[in-house]
């Protein structure tokens, strides 16, 4: 009878060492690894020879072992006699793989705990799969929110102009003199105009909405910020501006050129054409890193915003806060269209004759 359980136990033990699609190791109290299966080898790449002796939290991340995961692990396995977790782990090499694991206490004669049964399973591929499906409906989701407020913008900013339009034909059309039409015509004329301006910057905007995967580059924020202040010599020096920079802390990121140098152009330009006339106008551009990533934050000591009033259509197409020649109303809208597109966010912080600061929150990407 000894004989056949023995011949039983050595068939059960030579069956797991030939299981392929389970990593299955044998543990001693201590978490030591004392044998290893074909499933293991495959799985987690170390030959017998060459994991045998290590502990097992070899395959566990630096920030697992360092939160103590581990050992939390083997005190679920000692009180319940089995723990259960899914997570990234380590194979040979450094590569992470998704694993689903179970740890089962074994025990002796007298049931005090004496080492542990580890199994895992590679599910990499279905983490991977998940993934990808949570960012497809993460990327559906946000090109609905574009879309409805695309949709807004567009029903807000055409109405009126379309209606003029329609006014403007009915009276032209009873008009008596040529005089009057004269006069109705040339309103025709500048509603039409701005019209056609607002529907290609609501193209552009759309345009800009989808282009998501428009190439990123290399680049110097002190260096592009140079070019755009060049370009604003007059600007600046008309106004007395002082502008200071600190970009120390992410002096680069990989951004398309052609949205930061507009995000550039399209704040310092706002700051110095909504100065105070009452002192110098201050100008500040820094990058910080933020748990939430890059930032870049500006700041000026300008007219500022009335927030209490304004704060849901700052960024709105043809939005102004303040009587300033040339005002029109579209740069924070192009940049916040710029970098939505990009997954980032713009917010506003601002007090009225106090200035404002802006914050840009790029995408981890970069």
């Amino acid at each position: 009878m000894k004989s056949t359980k023995k011949t039983a136990s050595q068939n059960l033990q030579k069956a797991i060492q030939e299981i392929e699609d389970y990593a299955i190791v044998l543990l001693d109290f201590k978490g030591t690894i004392i044998d290893w299966n074909k499933g293991a080898q495959k799985i987690k790449g170390y030959a017998p020879e060459e994991i045998i002796g290590k502990n097992f939290t070899t395959f566990y991340t630096k920030t697992d072992v360092e939160n103590g995961k581990p050992a939390k692990l083997f005190k679920q396995a000692i009180q319940d006699g089995i723990a259960r977790d899914e997570g990234w782990r380590v194979r040979k090499g450094g590569d992470l793989f998704w694993a689903s694991i179970t740890i089962t206490a074994t025990h002796d004669e007298e049931n005090s705990v004496i080492g542990f049964i580890k199994v895992t399973r590679d599910l990499t591929e279905r983490k991977r799969s998940e993934e990808m499906v949570d960012l497809l409906v993460k990327k559906l989701s946000y090109q609905n929110t574009q879309l409805l407020d695309f949709a807004h913008i567009t029903s807000h900013n055409l109405r009126s102009p379309v209606g003029n339009i329609g006014v403007l034909l009915t009276l032209y059309k009873e008009a008596k003199t040529q005089d009057e039409k004269n006069l109705l015509f040339s309103k025709l004329e500048s509603v039409s105009a701005h019209l056609s301006e607002t529907l290609n910057l609501l193209l552009e905007s759309l345009k800009i909405k989808e282009d998501i995967n428009k190439e990123r580059e290399n680049l110097k924020f002190n260096d592009l910020f140079q070019k755009v202040s060049d370009m604003l010599t007059a600007q600046i020096t008309e106004s007395k501006s002082k502008i200071t920079t600190d970009f120390s802390q992410a002096p680069e990121i990989k951004y398309p050129k052609i949205y930061l140098e507009s995000i550039f152009l399209n704040l310092l330009t706002n700051s110095i054409k909504y100065a105070s006339q009452d002192r110098t106008p201050e100008i500040h551009f820094e990058t910080k890193i933020t748990n939430q990533g890059l930032a870049l934050v500006h700041t000026d000591n300008g007219l500022g915003i009335d927030l209490n009033k304004y704060k849901d259509k700052i960024f709105g197409l043809h939005k102004i806060f303040h009587r300033v020649e040339n005002a029109k109303g579209v740069g924070l809208f192009m940049t916040r269209s710029q970098i939505e597109a990009m997954g980032g966010t713009i917010s506003v912080k601002s007090e009225v004759n106090k200035g404002s600061v802006f914050t840009i929150l790029f995408n981890q990407k970069t």
